[in-house]
């Protein structure tokens, strides 16, 4: 019989995704520069896997080994 647990580490991968029956890239933004001012910039080089009209979508959220869920802080922000 399964131990029941509180958390599972159900986070979406990077790539091709399906959320809630809907296929979605996930990718991440890399920091460009040094980042040592009060200002961070990230910057994101991708190919979007399909051809045609596409919807663009921005979610900022943390991520850390020790954070449960990436929406554990209530960071998250849509840009």
């Amino acid at each position: 019989m399964p131990t029941p647990s509180f958390s599972s580490d159900s986070r979406p991968q990077r790539g091709m995704n399906f959320i809630d029956d809907e296929g979605v890239l996930l990718e991440r933004f890399t920091p460009a520069g040094d980042g040592n001012g009060p200002v961070c910039r990230y910057r994101l080089d991708f190919q979007p896997p399909w051809a045609g009209s596409l919807l663009y979508e921005i979610r900022a959220l943390p991520e850390h080994p020790h954070l449960t869920h990436p929406y554990e802080l209530g960071l998250m922000r849509r840009l």
